[in-house]
């Protein structure tokens, strides 16, 4: 009598892990302009803020928020629906080139302008008719002037906007001021060619990568092994999370006020009337983490940082 042994081989589980493209932001920077990094930054950090997510998906539905929660990011939740459909379920660098540059292109960010974002009072407060220029006297192109405006939002927008090109070509005038031409890499401290700007946008998207891998594989050890070392040792996944934290929780602030990006880095004068106070102090140096912020970020996070919008794939 001869034998068959039947050898029964139990077919390998797929296990779905988080994409690579989601926590190896250095490597997507390749494929991304760098006078776009600021709206990445934003719409990245976006991507897993849970208020946001929530809000984007009820003004799709065409619903209110149940909770009546006046200090919901809804503003900047406008902002995606109106002008990016992708979101979040795809990456800013996954975004078609061209609609990329035709959308940025509507607030006057093109690689030739160094204009990202600014919050102008007339829009982030509704306010355009018996407007008021706070400093009068203007000598050079470098010379700051802040407006106030009341906007009848009744009106069509190129009405509106008629009337701000007015008042701008207005002010223009009698000082004789022309834009100074912008160069990208002209700044001060600048190396490669690349502003102070776009080298903190840099750096807090790569520390984003490192939070969402912290978050998906939830400890710092499994963490570091599923990334190939992306950080390699305890101190350096907490500046990690120190850092995105602190960005995190900045921008998810300005988006409850504001209708469009914000730009963290920006020097506001102290008696602006926005952003918030809070908005303004300087960022904590990453190598010092104060143990009482740090507990404040891990429970900012804890409560509304999400990767669940995040790709995966199966390995």
């Amino acid at each position: 009598m001869t034998l068959r042994i039947r050898h029964l081989s139990a077919p390998l589980t797929q296990v779905p892990t988080l994409a690579e493209a989601e926590w190896k932001l250095a490597s997507t920077l390749k494929t991304v302009p760098e006078w776009q990094w600021l709206m990445m930054l934003n719409y990245e950090y976006a991507r897993c803020c849970e208020p946001v997510i929530k809000a984007v998906k009820l003004l799709r539905e065409g619903k209110h928020d149940p909770s009546g929660n006046a200090m919901s990011p809804r503003p900047f939740a406008r902002f995606l629906v109106k002008h990016y459909p992708e979101f979040p379920g795809t990456q800013w660098a996954q975004i078609e080139e061209k609609k990329r540059v035709e959308r940025l292109e509507l607030f006057g960010v093109t690689p030739e302008t160094k204009f990202y974002f600014v919050e102008p009072a007339w829009e982030a407060w509704g306010f355009f008719e018996g407007y008021a220029n706070l400093r009068e006297e203007l000598t050079d192109a470098a010379a700051e002037s802040y407006g106030v405006f009341k906007i009848d939002f009744r009106q069509e927008d190129n009405v509106i906007a008629g009337k701000f090109r007015e008042w701008l070509e207005d002010r223009r005038s009698p000082a004789n001021l022309k834009a100074k031409e912008f160069k990208p890499g002209n700044a001060k401290g600048n190396t490669n060619g690349r502003t102070p700007i776009n080298r903190k946008c840099e750096d807090n998207l790569k520390a984003l990568g490192g939070l969402r891998a912290l978050k998906y594989w939830g400890i710092p050890e499994e963490a570091e092994t599923m990334t190939d070392g992306l950080y390699t040792d305890s101190h350096s996944w907490k500046r990690v999370e120190f850092q995105a934290g602190e960005m995190f929780t900045r921008l998810t602030t300005a988006w409850k006020h504001i209708a469009r990006p914000f730009d963290p880095f920006a020097n506001f004068d102290t008696h602006c009337i926005f952003p918030p106070h809070q908005l303004r102090m300087r960022f904590p140096s990453s190598d010092h983490i104060p143990k009482k912020r740090l507990a404040e970020v891990k429970k900012i996070l804890a409560a509304d940082f999400v990767v669940s919008a995040l790709k995966t794939e199966v390995v």
